[in-house]
C-alpha cells in the first residue's frame, strides 16, 4: 500500500469521527475471512451482535452463500454481515450439531429504536458470561465499547480504527495482555447511503489466536547492550532507535502494532519530505532569478 492510499484512508477515518458519521457496514467477505479462524472457539457459544440490525431474514440463500472451509462469496448487501455469516456457518456444519444462540440488540442509531449496546452487552453478560460479542461499533464509541466489554469480562471479536492502538484508554488493555490484534485488516466498508469507503482498520480480540504462540527468533538483547537502549527520564521504558532491533526484541502483538504505526510514520515522513522538496524548489527559483550563486563546500 503506497503512502497516498494510507493517507487517504486515514483521512476518511478522521473526517468520519469529526462529523459523527462513522457508521460503516462490514463487507460479508471480510467477516468471513476473519471469523473462519475461530470456528472451534465460536462453536455452541451464545453470540451477541450489538450493532447488527438483524436483517438477515430478508436475504435469499444466494445472497447468504458461503463455503465455510473454502472461499468466500461477496454479498449483495452488507447489513447484518456478522449474524448472516454465523447462520450460514451453522447450516454448513449442521451435521456436526452446531448450536449457537444468536442475540441482537435490534438497535438502529437513526431511529433510536432497539437497545443501545451499553445496555445490551451488560444484559447479555448477566445471562451468558461465557458468550462472545462480535461487532463493528461506531469508531467514535470504540473506547466506551471496549470498556464495557472488559467490565463484563466477555470474549469479543470487533473491528476498530487502526488509530485505536494509540488510544490511552485501549492501549492499556494491550499492554496488560487483555486484548490483541486479529488475523486480517478490513479496508473497504459500505456507508448507510450505500457508498464504498476505504478506511484503515484492524480486528481486535481476546480470543486465542495461533500467531500469538509463534516463537520469534531473537538476535538483539537489552541485557547484552544496555547502553544502546537508554531509559527515559520520565517513563519506565527504553528507547530503541531502529525498527529492525525493535522487531527482534518484542512480542508478536507488539510487532503487529509497530507495523501499523510504521505505516502511519511513513505517511508523515513522506509528507514532510515532499514539503521540504517543494520549499527547496521555490528557494532555488528565487535564487536563480536574483542571479545568485550557491557554493557548496
Amino acid at each position: 500500500m503506497d503512502t497516498k492510499e494510507i493517507k487517504k484512508k486515514n483521512k476518511n477515518l478522521i473526517d468520519a469521527k469529526k462529523n459523527k458519521n462513522d457508521e460503516f457496514y462490514t463487507r460479508y467477505e471480510d467477516v468471513a475471512n476473519e471469523l473462519k479462524w475461530y470456528k472451534e472457539q465460536l462453536k455452541d457459544k451464545p453470540l451477541l451482535f450489538p450493532c447488527d440490525y438483524n436483517f438477515y431474514t430478508e436475504f435469499t440463500k444466494e445472497e447468504q452463500n458461503i463455503i465455510f472451509n473454502g472461499g468466500v462469496a461477496e454479498s449483495k448487501n452488507d447489513l447484518g454481515s456478522f449474524s448472516r455469516f454465523i447462520i450460514n456457518m451453522q447450516d454448513e456444519n449442521s451435521k456436526n450439531n452446531w448450536n449457537n444462540k444468536l442475540y441482537f440488540s435490534h438497535y438502529n442509531p437513526k431511529t433510536n429504536e432497539g437497545t443501545p449496546f451499553q445496555k445490551s452487552i451488560r444484559e447479555f453478560a448477566k445471562k451468558h458470561p461465557d458468550g462472545v460479542v462480535i461487532s463493528n461499533p461506531p469508531f467514535s464509541l470504540f473506547r466506551e465499547f471496549i470498556d464495557i466489554i472488559m467490565e463484563c469480562n466477555l470474549k469479543f471479536l470487533i473491528i476498530g480504527s487502526m488509530n485505536a492502538i494509540t488510544y490511552k484508554e485501549t492501549f492499556k488493555y494491550i499492554k496488560e495482555n487483555k486484548m490483541w490484534l486479529g488475523y486480517t485488516n478490513p479496508k473497504t466498508f459500505t456507508t448507510p447511503e450505500n457508498k464504498k469507503m476505504d478506511v484503515l482498520t484492524r480486528w481486535f480480540t481476546n480470543l486465542n489466536i495461533e500467531k500469538r504462540h509463534i516463537k520469534i527468533p531473537l538476535s538483539y538483547s537489552y541485557k547484552d547492550n544496555p547502553t544502546k537502549y537508554p531509559k527515559y527520564d520520565n517513563y519506565d521504558g527504553i528507547n530503541v532507535y531502529l525498527m529492525l532491533h525493535m522487531k527482534k526484541v518484542l512480542s508478536k502483538t507488539c510487532i503487529d502494532l509497530l507495523e501499523d504505526l510504521y505505516q502511519k510514520e511513513k505517511v508523515l515522513i513522506n509528507t514532510v519530505k515532499r514539503k521540504l522538496i517543494t520549499w527547496w524548489k521555490i528557494l532555488m527559483n528565487i535564487v536563480m532569478k536574483l542571479d545568485f550563486k550557491i557554493l557548496f563546500s
